[in-house]
């Protein structure tokens, strides 16, 4: 009878959990030494009307669902300033870490009267402008905007023109679904 060698042994022992198969090549190195393989990170989106303000509070300013030429934004701020409202209505956000973009389609609500004019306008915190554009009733602007490295912008509307026989309307500015991505 002859002693086994501490080599046959090893190679004699039941496979663990974990062991590669026994014909499989390795390159010597133990599962700890191995790099895990990359994920790519997933972008997060921050909408606007689930974020608090830091400034502007209130400010004829709801958040909900808002219908834009038939489209259904689900997640938009909506500006409503009353008839007689003539100053710019504004909401400061601070903008999330890691953000690239600002992204929303803009315009006023379906039951706005023709004759309402908009100026919808975003700024930076240096006071540098994002966006600007002036809507009619019935106008939606898609905003794709870059805003890495910005702290905080501010929407501002304001009203350049209503129809006369509204004053029993208040129509609604809306940033339709806007967010941070």
């Amino acid at each position: 009878m002859t002693a086994s060698s501490p080599d046959r042994q090893a190679d004699e022992r039941p496979a663990e959990e974990g062991d590669p198969p026994a014909d499989a090549e390795t390159d010597g190195s133990s599962p700890e030494d191995r790099e895990a393989p990359r994920v790519a990170p997933q972008q997060m989106t921050h909408y606007l009307s689930g974020l608090d303000p830091v400034g502007g509070l209130g400010n004829f300013k709801s958040t909900g669902a808002s219908k834009m030429n038939g489209t259904t934004y689900a997640n938009s701020v909506r500006f409503h300033p009353s008839y007689f409202q003539s100053n710019p209505l504004s909401v400061t956000y601070n903008v999330p870490a890691g953000t690239k973009s600002l992204k929303a389609d803009v315009g006023l609500d379906d039951e706005t009267l023709d004759g309402y004019e908009v100026h919808f306008e975003v700024k930076r915190n240096d006071g540098s402008v994002v966006f600007q554009e002036t809507l009619r009733a019935g106008a939606v602007h898609d905003v794709d905007k870059k805003v890495s490295g910005v702290r905080r912008i501010t929407i501002t509307v304001k009203v350049i023109a209503r129809p006369s026989d509204a004053i029993n309307n208040r129509f609604r500015a809306v940033v339709g679904n806007g967010r941070f991505e």
